[in-house]
């Protein structure tokens, strides 16, 4: 992707959260469900480590308990439908191909069931006058805040934890506009949770997570925009010449490990489609990818165009294109329930059937689709951020890449 697509792409972000307007009714909500669900988090077991693979489904609040630690349920590393009581996906109609499955609306996403056993911690906690990130331990998540200007990064530690990050090295970056963006991308953080990079007009500055130190890469203007983590543990960095598909590889720390040719693969099921965020590999074979889908989408209450959705590619077929064999669409929806342009990032996987992903408005979360299935769980609230005057953007370290 172009650097000025990417600007585009900020400027179109950036458009969209200022006629956001302030849900008041919807943050009361989520106080509310907040606390429901705060009794039901006692009775199960949440193992938030990296590399947890067991995954726990707890019923939600008015409903019947979850099961104890040590049950067949409790250590599965699948989510169980027989404990799935709130709102659902359901399927109608396909596009290029795909299965079609309808997410429930944003504002049904209180009540869906909560799961845990992942990385995530229930509450992603982005307020201010977080202690100062201590080190020792990889992080789970690193996102920034912006309103007018980029704002604080918050990281979110192995022991579910938030904690602010002096950034106060990097320098602000513009864009084409003269609009300053934030360093930190939806691809900034390392798979395994021990590095972290920073956008710079010219370089990638590198965070080691652990350690407490900074490397600086050097690179040609705009390049770091289009930066990201290779299966080795190095660092991907666009060649901005004709030469297309041609990226430079660095180590963590930041030596010149010299180039490859590395195609980005995309999921694309019709002409106008425009994907976004970074793809990843689940245990289990499967691929999955966020879209922006030009339609037309057919289902029982009408037709819709210019979507998001989540899609689903069986990588285990061999010799196939890239095409997905199912998406999680988000319906249109306005005012308090409408959910923000490129809502839905893919942050990785579950386990190697239940895709993790972003929902983005004012009552952002953290979901969890158990593919080709109704079942669709709520991971983490992501707090302590004003909605109409502040938004973020998130990379998160879980199964899969």
């Amino acid at each position: 992707m172009s650097d000025h697509r990417l600007r585009d792409l900020l400027e179109d972000r950036v458009a969209e959260i200022a006629t956001a307007d302030l849900v008041d009714g919807a943050w009361e909500r989520a106080h509310a469900v907040r606390r429901r669900r705060a009794a039901v988090t006692a009775s199960v077991v949440v193992a938030a480590v990296v590399g947890t693979t067991g995954v726990v489904v707890g019923t939600n609040g008015g409903h019947d308990p979850a099961p104890p630690a040590g049950s067949p349920t409790s250590t599965s590393t699948s989510p169980s439908p027989e404990v799935h009581s709130g709102p659902k996906a359901h399927r109608a109609g396909s596009y290029g191909g795909a299965d079609v499955w309808w997410a429930p609306a944003p504002a049904q996403e209180w009540e869906l069931p909560p799961l845990t056993g992942t990385p995530l911690p229930p509450v992603v906690d982005l307020s201010p006058g977080r202690p100062a990130w201590p080190g020792g331990m990889a992080a789970v998540g690193i996102v920034q805040l912006w309103g007018d200007d980029p704002g604080r990064v918050v990281v979110i530690g192995s022991d579910g934890a938030s904690y602010t990050l002096d950034t106060s090295r990097l320098d602000p970056v513009a864009d084409g506009g003269g609009n300053q963006r934030p360093p930190v991308t939806q691809a900034s953080l390392a798979p395994d949770g021990l590095h972290a990079f920073f956008v710079q007009e010219r370089s990638l500055e590198v965070y080691d997570v652990v350690a407490g130190s900074w490397a600086s890469i050097p690179t040609a203007r705009w390049a770091a925009e289009g930066a990201s983590w290779d299966s080795d543990g190095l660092i991907e960095v666009p060649v901005l010449t004709s030469d297309a598909g041609r990226k430079r590889l660095f180590s963590a720390s930041g030596e010149d490990r010299g180039t490859t040719l590395d195609p980005t693969r995309t999921i694309v099921l019709a002409d106008g489609d425009d994907p976004y965020g970074r793809a990843s590999w689940g245990s289990g074979g499967w691929w999955a990818g966020s879209l922006y889908l030009a339609g037309p989408l057919e289902t029982d209450d009408g037709t819709y165009r210019s979507i998001d959705a989540v899609a689903v590619v069986d990588g285990t077929l061999s010799g196939r294109p890239f095409a997905a064999d199912m998406v999680l669409a988000m319906r249109p929806w306005s005012g308090d329930d409408a959910r923000w342009k490129q809502c839905c990032p893919v942050l990785g996987w579950a386990d190697n059937r239940t895709v993790l992903f972003e929902s983005r408005w004012a009552g952002a979360a953290i979901l969890a689709w158990r593919i080709g299935t109704p079942y669709v769980y709520r991971v983490s609230d992501i707090g302590g951020w004003t909605p109409g005057e502040e938004s973020f953007v998130a990379s998160f370290a879980v199964a899969g890449r």
